[in-house]
């Protein structure tokens, strides 16, 4: 059975059928089988586009859709695997683009002699899935240095992409609003729509929430991986996995499932020491709680995590499974407020909140 029993704590808002699904199919896929949600599916009434919707918050399509071949959805609701297998090919098309964008952006930075460093994404995948199809990306991160930004930006700008939501003085780039946030670049079809969804980043967090780690500290952390015919550098397996941890659990604050698959994979990949490699650099770059959440979360929903264990699994965890399970943190902090305190309650110690509140309230007064 799915652990449910500590919805109360938060609210008494129980996950609707679709999410009991797509958290079945997240079970089914760790544990390698799916009957429990070949019997979800005709047992119950789904509202289907009401599951697509969630399953695509919780970018879940492509286990989803071993999910459903295993259980051959197709013979008795073949309209389900109609619409999955449109949204799988949208998906598909997505990942051949940044593929695309990956080698071209690449060969033009070189071309230029600008340092970048592609992660999470296809990298992480490439790294931690057992094959990276399973594991979609909706936009390209490019660890860049902080003093090659104007560079970077401007060799976007020559190969067809435009700032997004920001427009930024590059001659005084610090002291933007993208500077605090991240360097979003978009490409365009011929539709109007974007295409390309490119973002620069000088560290792994949004520097306005006071994060410690930047990549400065981790630039000689990279090893080769080769994509196709193309040959890039990205961060070794270890930070990798410190980034993770930091943007899903600590940014993110583990708000979509397929942050704790990913949680799952680094977990399943290392062994013991790298693992006390992982727990050292998580406790050096304050996410020490913040890895622990991630660990309670995976093991209560799964029943198969790392921490599920006889230990306890802490309040904050049982109180972010509801919130999760309910939909309150898939978005962004300007819509689900409630994340910018789980974020707070993530921080390590005190200090770290109050530093972070600090630059919140700074930023704001400027207007960002």
């Amino acid at each position: 059975m799915l652990n449910f029993r500590v919805l109360h704590l938060w609210d008494m808002q129980a996950p609707t059928l679709e999410m009991q699904l797509l958290v079945k199919i997240l079970r089914g896929f760790i544990e390698g089988h799916f009957e429990a949600v070949h019997q979800h599916v005709h047992e119950h009434e789904i509202d289907w586009p009401r599951f697509f919707k969630q399953m695509i918050d919780h970018k879940l399509s492509a286990i989803t859709e071993v999910a459903f071949h295993l259980i051959q959805i197709q013979k008795t609701r073949p309209g389900v695997m109609k619409r999955l297998q449109q949204i799988r090919t949208q998906k598909r098309r997505r990942q051949e683009v940044l593929a695309g964008e990956t080698r071209r952006v690449g060969n033009l930075f070189v071309e230029h002699g600008l340092e970048f460093c592609p992660y999470k994404g296809r990298p992480f995948a490439q790294l931690f899935y057992p094959n990276p199809a399973l594991r979609d990306s909706i936009d390209l991160d490019l660890a860049v240095k902080t003093d090659d930004i104007p560079l970077a930006a401007k060799a976007l700008l020559t190969a067809g992409y435009q700032e997004h939501k920001n427009k930024t003085d590059f001659k005084r780039f610090q002291k933007s609003r993208a500077h605090a946030i991240d360097y979003s670049f978009v490409r365009f079809d011929s539709k109007g729509q974007i295409d390309s969804n490119i973002e620069l980043h000088w560290q792994p967090g949004h520097p306005v929430l006071a994060i410690p780690l930047t990549f400065a500290d981790i630039w000689e952390h990279r090893v080769e991986l080769q994509d196709g015919n193309f040959q890039l550098h990205t961060f070794d397996p270890i930070h990798q996995a410190l980034i993770m941890i930091l943007h899903h659990g600590l940014v993110d604050t583990w708000g979509k499932l397929r942050h704790l698959l990913d949680l799952h994979f680094i977990c399943r990949k290392f062994s013991p020491d790298q693992l006390a490699e992982v727990s050292t650099l998580v406790e050096k770059y304050g996410l020490k709680k913040t890895f622990k959440v991630g660990q309670d979360l995976l093991g209560l929903l799964t029943e198969k995590g790392p921490r599920h264990t006889a230990e306890k699994p802490t309040r904050l965890a049982q109180r972010m499974q509801s919130d999760l399970l309910s939909g309150h943190l898939t978005a962004n902090w300007s819509k689900q407020k409630r994340k910018l305190w789980y974020h707070l309650r993530l921080r390590d110690t005190w200090r770290e909140q109050l530093a972070c509140c600090n630059k919140l309230l700074v930023y704001s007064l400027r207007g960002y």
